[in-house]
């Protein structure tokens, strides 16, 4: 598969380039010239397949690697998630089961397997980050299928923190390649940028710039919705956003425009005291520990109901353990670190 950016569709780029670099010469996100459509029997096939060999498949559209289920199993185990069913339909993904309890541990060992190299400590690439993620989440759409989570036919939503949207991007990418993903509720912190887009079709771009562990950010909305605006809107409307920040001026889209970059989409915001009676709440009824970014989504997804209903099954990804904001979450819940190490089972 060959790349262009979302700011050039003049050069193609090769997939290895993709992997080692965050943004092409001219300051552009890589991206698909043509994104892979998966028919309904090849859908079905993925289902049906075991997890690794359903992130082998997906991750084999994109780069070529010729993975096989041996490979994404050395790579992250046996089983780098699992599945924790709450009330109401709604199950948390933990996506970091692994020695660093965090997802980023798995995107840098495939990333690195992909590219050849042992080394796997590296950060890795923006488009590294959603190419796996939207091969984890073929791969667990397939669990929910074999443990009656997902009916055939009938997509799930899922709620992921908005963070540099790097997240919701491969979820909203998995959509478009045929996976039966629903809503995609984008859980945001008191930064609402993102909320204000998709609400309002108007944003600021002068905010302070938002962290992330992919690319840094040129202005204060998540850089990763550059892509979405690529994806739905065109090349100019994504240069648009571009300059808009550039010159720190809002950037602001028309209603038809609004319609076609929100389908799909539903962002909340979730502020920093809701978060933390989240984490308390659940944790008193269900005895689950969320991290600060899963209890964003967990909130999110709250809302997105609150407005619709509880019209289909819905998911929460969690891509990091409690123990990553260990400090945090036990403040929260008025406990030591010690003692959520050890309601953790974590030595």
């Amino acid at each position: 598969m060959l790349y262009l950016t979302t700011r050039n569709t003049g050069d193609a780029y090769t997939a290895y380039r993709v992997l080692g670099e965050n943004r092409g010469p001219d300051g552009g996100f890589y991206v698909p010239i043509q994104l892979p459509r998966l028919t309904d029997a090849q859908v079905d096939a993925l289902l049906e397949a075991p997890f690794e060999q359903c992130v082998a498949e997906i991750l084999n559209l994109f780069f070529p690697a010729r993975l096989d289920g041996a490979d994404v199993e050395f790579c992250v185990g046996a089983r780098p998630f699992k599945l924790i069913p709450m009330s109401h339909r709604i199950v948390i993904a933990e996506c970091w089961h692994n020695p660093d309890y965090d997802f980023s541990r798995i995107v840098r060992n495939l990333s690195g397997r992909v590219r050849g190299v042992e080394d796997s400590q590296g950060r890795p690439s923006s488009w590294a980050w959603i190419a796996v993620r939207i091969a984890m989440a073929a791969g667990l759409l397939g669990e929910f299928h074999r443990v009656g989570i997902l009916e055939r036919g009938r997509p799930v939503d899922v709620s992921a923190p908005t963070g540099d949207f790097g997240a919701p991007m491969a979820l909203w990418y998995a959509r478009e390649m045929g996976l039966p993903i629903g809503t995609i509720i984008c859980s945001c912190n008191d930064n609402s940028t993102l909320w204000d887009l998709l609400n309002h079709g108007s944003v600021r771009t002068d905010a302070v710039a938002i962290p992330t562990s992919t690319p840094e950010a040129d202005f204060g909305v998540p850089p990763e919705l550059e892509r979405l605006v690529y994806a739905t809107l065109g090349m100019g409307q994504a240069r648009r956003l571009f300059l808009a920040g550039q010159r720190g001026r809002p950037y602001t889209v028309d209603e038809d425009a609004l319609a076609l970059l929100s389908r799909g989409l539903h962002a909340a915001v979730v502020g920093r005291e809701r978060m933390e009676a989240i984490i308390r709440n659940v944790y008193a009824v269900n005895t689950y520990l969320l991290d600060p970014y899963a209890a964003l989504a967990f909130g999110g997804l709250q809302d997105y109901r609150a407005r619709v209903g509880e019209i289909r099954p819905a998911v929460i990804v969690a891509e990091r353990s409690p123990i990553c904001s260990a400090q945090t979450v036990a403040q929260i819940l008025g406990i030591t670190v010690r003692e959520l190490r050890d309601r953790l089972q974590i030595g």
